[in-house]
């Protein structure tokens, strides 16, 4: 899984296909149209935030300002984002229609900033959970936390003690 998590849809499949040494790519349109339909029913049915995120979001939101950058389908990261009340709360969202390119290409995440306008690279920290999150972070040259090791409550902390001072 770590080799497609964060990738488009379309290109873990033709990921997995070629792992697999599989060439017929013909049928990656109607793959992926079924894929989405299905993350789409588990995110209305079963998804859930990760443990503190919650907490750190609206305690972050306060100081800094926020946007996404997903691999995703926009269908998807808006559904997910409104079921928890937090679609609003990003000043900016990119997904996977936005962009030719999607993670590992830093193409997302250098519009997220452009959209932004006033930030630079070194003013961005990108929390990314993705091996080719991770990726595209880093080729945009922008600092990031593999908040897989840390966990939300944790980044919290280190938030709210880097603004104490």
């Amino acid at each position: 899984y770590k080799e497609i998590a964060g990738l488009s849809t379309e290109n873990a499949f033709r990921y997995i296909l070629q792992k697999n040494q599989q060439n017929n790519f013909e049928n990656i349109s109607s793959l992926s149209a079924k894929k989405r339909k299905a993350a789409l029913t588990l995110a209305e049915n079963e998804l859930n935030l990760l443990p503190g995120f919650l907490s750190f979001f609206n305690y972050a939101k306060q100081h800094y300002a926020s946007g996404i950058v997903s691999s995703g389908s926009k269908n998807s990261v808006y559904s997910g984002l409104s079921k928890f009340k937090i679609l609003e709360s990003f000043e900016h969202i990119i997904c996977n229609e936005h962009v030719k390119n999607s993670k590992p290409s830093p193409e997302g995440f250098l519009l997220c900033i452009k959209k932004f306008e006033f930030f630079t690279k070194s003013e961005v920290l990108v929390f990314e959970d993705s091996f080719s999150g991770f990726q595209a972070a880093e080729s945009a040259g922008l600092d990031f936390v593999d908040i897989n090791k840390f966990g939300w409550p944790k980044l919290e902390k280190i938030l709210r003690l880097h603004n104490e001072k």
